[in-house]
């Protein structure tokens, strides 16, 4: 067998070895297939990418390579690092460095130390102020410049309540009392009374007329759509008037004195007259039923479980009503005519019924006692007596806890029939200006007092001594 060329592979015949011209051939082939031709060469040379100078390949060595690059990246955000380090470290960053533009004059100061130590300052003198303050009013308390705003303000919230009967215990002699002004437009007894939220006086009575009074008294109009004793007064948050009485029929009537509808499902008299906070309208009446009535004059409801002869009506703010009866009872009942409790601790008919902003409910009745009751249905207090000089025919309770009873007067001359009791069930004062027995009470935001008498007048009366806070 002919041996190979060591580059091409070329065949080499041995000495006795017959040539082929195949096998020449073959050579040849494999010597063209290797050969380059002149063009190959030219092109070759002439390739600047394939070849470079020793000056390029020095510079080309000579690059960065990427994990050199990242090296140097590294070591100089390190060394950026410890520069700023060193920086903000040599900074003083206290508060008495730091200036403040006070556009406004608050402070003396002229940095943010300085403002923040008269600010505190400040906060602690006022808390300091409100203390003493507090302290003045009321000697019980223990209020210091050291409590918080909310210990503060709670010291107030409870001294609010005390502050009239703290005040009319100190000085008596300011006459809590006394008699602002008097009308005399009825003709018969006044038998009803009520306020509007802007002070407006509205009486109604046995001549079968209801009066709208101003502020101070002045008559402003007469509304004669009844045919008989006028006594439940209403006022809704608009200022239209609803007026119950011995027609067994309830009258809304516009804030000038027009009739818009008249309600006549009752069988006998309407006592009294409430609204809920959705604007419904409760009827209490002498035929031992409550009625609810939408705004439109239209019957939701009656109620008459246990009832005889509905004398005094009232209703919390969660929509619950209060009912006052001949039973000599007291009733709570749901906003869907549900009987809650019954109250039985009367001896009497209760002739008044009111409820104060906590749920607590107070009854007046012909047995001469004033009762507070828990809104569970349990007895407090009871006030009363021969102190009353008689009958309780209505109460009223002002935004402050006091308590106002008016009565007929039966063992002595009618004198002290509208009386001031505290929350927890003291007399405060006996007013003595009406000459017969006073029917109707209402009491206005401001604390004064408006009373209805048999002696067909109407008396405003500054009810409390009152200091604002």
């Amino acid at each position: 067998m002919p041996e190979l060329t060591p580059n091409l592979g070329i065949k080499k015949p041995l000495g006795n070895e017959n040539v082929s011209r195949h096998s020449l051939n073959e050579n040849w082939g494999i010597i063209d297939e290797q050969v380059a031709t002149k063009d190959n060469f030219q092109s070759h040379a002439s390739n600047t990418t394939t070849h470079i100078t020793e000056a390029e390949r020095s510079t080309w060595n000579a690059k960065e390579t990427t994990t050199g690059a990242q090296a140097k990246a590294d070591t100089a955000e390190e060394s950026a690092r410890k520069y700023t380090d060193s920086q903000v470290s040599a900074i003083q960053l206290t508060a008495n460095n730091i200036t403040i533009d006070d556009v406004n004059g608050h402070f003396n100061s002229e940095d943010v130390e300085g403002a923040l130590s008269e600010l505190f300052q400040s906060v602690s003198d006022g808390k300091e102020a409100i203390a003493t303050a507090i302290i003045d009013v009321d000697n019980t308390k223990d209020s210091s410049g050291s409590d918080t705003f909310f210990e503060l303000s709670n010291d107030i919230k409870t001294i609010k309540k005390s502050i009239a009967v703290h005040h009319e215990e100190q000085f008596p002699t300011l006459m809590f009392d006394s008699l602002i002004w008097s009308y005399d437009g009825h003709t018969d007894r006044v038998r009803g009374i009520n306020v509007d939220t802007t002070g407006y006086v509205y009486t109604s009575g046995y001549d079968q007329t209801l009066h709208k009074l101003t502020p101070d008294g002045r008559h402003i109009w007469t509304y004669s759509g009844h045919t008989d004793i006028v006594k439940a007064i209403a006022i809704d948050d608009d200022g239209y008037v609803y007026s119950g009485g011995f027609d067994n029929t309830m009258h809304k009537i516009s804030p000038s004195g027009s009739q818009i509808w008249i309600y006549a499902e009752h069988t006998w008299v309407v006592d009294c007259i409430e609204f809920d906070q959705e604007g419904y309208i409760y009827t209490a009446s002498s035929d031992g039923t409550i009625h609810k009535v939408t705004p439109n004059g239209s019957q939701v409801w009656t109620y008459s479980q246990d009832l005889f002869r509905v004398k005094s009506l009232a209703l919390d703010t969660e929509g619950y009503i209060y009912a006052g009866d001949w039973n000599q009872s007291v009733q709570k009942i749901s906003p869907n005519a549900t009987q809650i409790w019954v109250y039985t601790e009367h001896t009497s008919p209760v002739y008044g019924i009111d409820v104060d902003a906590e749920g607590y409910v107070y009854s007046g009745s012909w047995d001469k006692t004033v009762h507070k009751i828990t809104p569970n249905g349990t007895k407090v207090w009871s006030w009363g007596g021969a102190e009353t000089n008689g009958t309780i025919d209505n109460i009223k309770v002002d935004q402050d806890g006091y308590i106002y009873a008016v009565g007929l007067g039966i063992e002595t001359a009618p004198t002290e029939l509208v009386h001031k009791i505290s929350p927890n069930g003291t007399k405060l004062w006996s007013y003595t200006g009406h000459t017969e027995a006073v029917w109707a009470i209402a009491v206005d935001a401001d604390g004064f007092v408006y009373t209805g008498s048999d002696d067909l007048m109407v008396h405003k009366i500054s009810g409390m001594y009152r200091v604002s806070i």
